[in-house]
């Protein structure tokens, strides 16, 4: 082992353990820059809900209604596949919760593209359905597109058996 460049220490063997939560690692700077710390990692999964723009509900089969995600630093990824167990008057759009909400920053930035693939409805192609992330707001937007925009009647396209994979990274404040 060589220097780690760390007061009193000069080889590594196992994990490195702060004294304290607040601590975290500088990287590529040889000096504290605060944009450059890395401070936070954390994984796992979290429920997903789903809820319809204009009215009605969407409720999930409990055996596919949980996402994975993955945070570093800011950068927040989330994926999964959830499928609909029944739907009582679903319309609108339809929005799918996140882990985290985004960062509300300057001339929108946070915002996302959201991949989604949606099997397994009423009458809509599954190409037109479209996802966005809003800064600020902790939901995954899924709308309809058709030949010039999205428009929010993509609620009453899910059905019992409705299945939706998503895939989405977001940066949180």
């Amino acid at each position: 082992g060589g220097t780690l460049g760390v007061t009193g220490v000069s080889t590594l063997s196992d994990n490195i353990v702060f004294d304290a939560s607040s601590k975290g690692v500088h990287l590529g700077v040889t000096s504290a820059t605060a944009s450059n710390l890395l401070d936070d990692y954390e994984e796992g999964s979290y429920d997903v809900n789903v809820t319809c723009g204009a009215s009605g509900s969407i409720t999930l089969n409990t055996s596919f209604n949980s996402a994975a995600y993955t945070k570093i630093g800011r950068s927040v990824h989330v994926c999964g596949l959830i499928s609909a167990s029944s739907v009582s008057s679903p319309a609108g759009f339809f929005a799918l919760s996140l882990p985290f909400t985004p960062s509300n920053a300057s001339e929108r930035i946070a915002d996302s593209v959201v991949p989604v693939y949606v099997t397994g409805v009423a009458s809509a192609f599954v190409r037109d359905f479209v996802g966005t992330i809003n800064e600020n707001d902790a939901r995954i937007f899924v709308q309809l597109g058709d030949n010039t925009s999205a428009i929010n009647d993509s609620a009453q396209e899910i059905q019992a058996s409705t299945n939706i994979l998503f895939s989405a990274t977001y940066i949180t404040g």
